[in-house]
């Protein structure tokens, strides 16, 4: 088995695409619709990595909503991505106005973390080995 698709809750899934494409760099792999309620199947692909992973914004249900807010206010991440120079990627993420509830930080179990918030209210945190 392998990883093929992870998926994030977002509220307005042309908010969050912008978000992610213009601000984080991600790719679009897939855009297409999938019923007729208007969601859409948006695959997107790190900007650097492997191209066969993708990250799928996931309309949002009520029940996921309650959940997205929950782990949030006790600040807990929704997924986590990885890095080589955390420093430079949080300037830089910084500077293309994420917004950031955590500054890099060396961690018990390893690593440095910096967590920021996305256009939908989850948290993400970026992890540097």
């Amino acid at each position: 088995m392998r990883l093929s698709v992870v998926s994030i809750p977002v509220l307005d899934q042309d908010r969050a695409l912008r978000f992610y494409r213009d601000h984080l760099g991600f790719g679009v792999h897939t855009d297409s619709p999938v019923d007729d309620a208007g969601n859409r199947w948006i695959a997107l692909v790190a900007p650097e990595g492997t191209k066969d992973v993708h990250l799928l914004l996931e309309p949002a249900d009520d029940d996921t909503a309650v959940l997205m807010a929950r782990r949030h206010e006790q600040g807990i991440p929704t997924t986590v991505f990885g890095c080589d120079d955390i420093d430079r990627d949080y300037e830089l993420l910084r500077a293309a106005q994420v917004v950031f509830t955590m500054e890099p930080t060396e961690m018990p179990y390893g690593g440095t973390d910096a967590v920021f918030e996305d256009s939908e209210g989850n948290l993400i945190c970026l992890h540097q080995d």
